[in-house]
């Protein structure tokens, strides 16, 4: 997966929540997190030559503290509590997780229509978009990502990908890059795309979330 734009400095506030939320949970847990922070001293001796260097022992041990709860409260949020459904609705990031199919129509040949399966894994801050073309026999990877959330109800997904045959004897199949522009309305995903290709090709795409 790779790193994708938001329209919008939605991570940089979350990230200063989970920060906030991991100083108050180390306050608050300091008492407990010292004394085993002593009793673990006491099992290894040496550590205090240390520790005896530091001017109070909590000048280690909250800042560890701190950054154990922020190390969990950050993996719990990007890989699972993102994608709860009333965060969906507070936060406007859909969660895109799954096999869409359908069909791309494009302007190649005079018009025809291309069955196309688009695969998308997505967590908060990464996405892979793997789309296959099993009547051509190609694929095509994203290369660059980025989500729209400035209108919620219908937010955007936008890519720029790579695509390779594996029929490579057929020219019009050759290797080439191309910019997808999609809208997603439920578990729907529809839009346009065009390629780099000389003639230029382009087409609309509609694809539907396959729940099975």
């Amino acid at each position: 997966m790779k790193p994708y734009g938001l329209n919008i400095d939605l991570r940089y506030k979350i990230e200063h929540r989970i920060v906030l939320l991991s100083i108050m949970l180390s306050a608050f847990f300091y008492p407990i997190s010292n004394g085993l922070w002593s009793k673990f001293i006491e099992k290894y001796p040496f550590i205090s030559e240390y520790i005896s260097r530091l001017d109070f022992i909590g000048i280690l041990v909250s800042p560890l503290t701190m950054a154990i709860f922020y190390a969990v409260i950050k993996c719990f949020f990007e890989n699972f509590l993102w994608r709860k459904s009333l965060l969906i609705r507070i936060l406007g990031v859909p969660d895109l997780n799954g096999k869409w199919t359908g069909t791309l129509h494009s302007t190649f040949n005079g018009g025809k229509d291309v069955p196309m399966t688009l695969t998308i894994k997505q967590d908060w801050e990464k996405m892979s978009c793997y789309c296959e073309f099993p009547n051509t026999g190609s694929v095509s990877e994203a290369l660059v990502i980025n989500l729209d959330i400035s209108n919620p109800s219908r937010p955007k997904l936008m890519f720029k990908y790579q695509n390779q045959s594996y029929n490579s004897t057929e020219t019009f199949l050759q290797p080439h890059t191309g910019y997808n522009d999609l809208t997603i309305e439920g578990d729907r995903i529809k839009g346009i795309y065009f390629t780099n290709r000389t003639p230029q090709t382009n087409g609309t795409i509609d694809l539907t979330l396959n729940n099975s």
